[in-house]
């Protein structure tokens, strides 16, 4: 059956975009997800093998004073963005074509380990929905999804694999193990340190595999310098304001190493910036700081780099449980592609209401998932080379051309010259004269 359009393109404003979102609820958006991606998993023979999950936000320009939504809120925003309201959005995808199975949108003032909780069922049902078996699927989680509560779920839920990772400043004495069994593996070409264990973790036996990263280990590097200055910048500032006589107010040593110990609180930070408080000449009291060497080469040589991973695969190797770990960073890649401001993009949202927030997202998310697609199939059988951005742009030079008749002023459509380069890829993706079958008469509208 096909309908016809009997309104006039000039009529089609944002108005009557908005107007149409308000016939897509909430709660049927999950349902009409889950059919696409089964036709997808069916059609491009998708494999579920090895899933990603990881959640991200989006800060909006909804006005602090608009009380018509609750999903933006403040928090602590990825893009530095603190002064505005944020969407809070769940994505778990596959790990080699970055399609996306699962999203929820949630409030943007939530941490990780909540919304891990409350969107896990949910997660879980839609695999079980879409897959033949549980059993051949590993979710690969960051640390900053774990607690008690949540792998407690994972494990009453029958038949579903893992790899999450831990805080390591949780399992000190797990690290210290490690340092002194330490055995070199090759990953990607790598010779890297890494112990293997079973331990009883929360209550499961859980295979633990702990190894040092050498990226990891400068970026924490960089990380502890960096705050360190700041702490020392703020320690120089309040000590001069001890050091003046004109001070109006005397604190006693209790008081200053107080305010010290606040100022200087932060991971590893308070265990290398030390400091010793005394009097001055004038009997003003007063302090100096100073960074801890040695206490920082060992915390380098011992702590730093260390990243403990767990998982119920206890048939998998040491590598292969690293390996999968390291495919979390793709579901960046996701993240990178919504959030470009050029193509897919899910901000900016011009809206103002929850139902039409999560409209808005679902659609990005859509337009994303039939994008990755149409890329999966250009790579697979066209030999597509480029990324999904540049897919994007090379498809954009593919245009469509009107031609009209001077005998009965018909309109026929026709592609322009297809660029040598792409020829292959239209061919793939069957975009060609023979394929146009354009459903309006455009030429009644305009």
């Amino acid at each position: 059956m096909q309908y016809t359009l009997r309104r006039s393109f000039k009529n089609i404003d944002s108005q009557h975009f908005w107007d149409q979102m308000d016939y897509l609820p909430p709660e049927k958006i999950p349902l009409i997800e889950e059919e696409i991606i089964k036709k997808l998993i069916k059609t491009y023979n998708i494999k579920l093998d090895t899933l990603l999950f990881d959640t991200t936000n989006f800060f909006t320009f909804i006005d602090s004073t608009n009380d018509h939504c609750d999903i933006p809120q403040r928090g602590k925003n990825k893009q530095k963005r603190f002064d505005l309201r944020q969407i809070g959005m769940a994505l778990l995808v596959t790990r080699k074509e970055q399609l996306p199975l699962f999203h929820s949108s949630y409030r943007g003032n939530k941490n990780d380990i909540t919304v891990f909780g409350e969107v896990f069922q949910n997660m879980a049902k839609r695999l079980q929905n879409i897959a033949e078996e549980l059993t051949d699927i590993t979710i690969v989680f960051d640390k900053g999804n774990n607690s008690k509560d949540n792998f407690k779920m994972i494990d009453e839920t029958n038949n579903l694999h893992y790899v999450g990772g831990l805080v390591s400043s949780y399992f000190v004495d797990l690290i210290k193990e490690a340092n002194k069994n330490f055995i070199s593996i090759t990953i990607a070409g790598e010779e890297i340190p890494a112990y293997r264990v079973k331990k009883e973790i929360w209550g499961q036996e859980r295979t633990c595999v702990v190894s040092v990263s050498k990226q990891l280990k400068e970026g924490q590097i960089r990380g502890i310098c960096q705050h360190a200055d700041k702490k020392m910048l703020a320690l120089e500032k309040f000590k001069q304001q001890l050091e003046n006589p004109r001070g109006s107010k005397k604190l006693d040593v209790k008081d200053i190493k107080e305010r010290i110990d606040k100022i200087i609180k932060g991971q590893f930070i308070d265990e290398i910036l030390k400091y010793k408080i005394f009097e001055t000449n004038n009997g003003l009291k007063s302090f100096r700081y100073f960074i801890d060497g040695k206490t920082f080469e060992e915390l380098k040589e011992n702590i730093l780099g260390r990243r403990i991973l767990v998982t119920n695969r206890h048939d998998w190797t040491s590598e292969e449980v690293i390996m999968a770990y390291r495919g979390q960073a793709k579901v960046e890649y996701a993240f990178r592609n919504l959030k470009n401001p050029y193509h897919l993009a899910i901000r900016p949202q011009y809206h103002w209401t929850d139902q039409k927030i999560k409209a808005h997202i679902f659609m990005c998310i859509l337009s994303y998932l039939l994008t990755a697609a149409a890329y999966v199939k250009a790579s697979a059988d066209g030999g597509y080379k480029r990324n999904l951005n540049n897919f994007m742009e090379d498809l954009s030079t593919i245009r469509l051309t009107s031609c009209s008749k001077k005998k009965d002023n018909k309109i026929s459509y026709q592609l322009e010259e297809i660029p040598l380069a792409l020829k292959n890829t239209a061919k793939v993706l069957s975009i060609s004269n023979d394929n146009l079958h354009p459903k309006l008469n455009f030429s009644d509208y305009i």
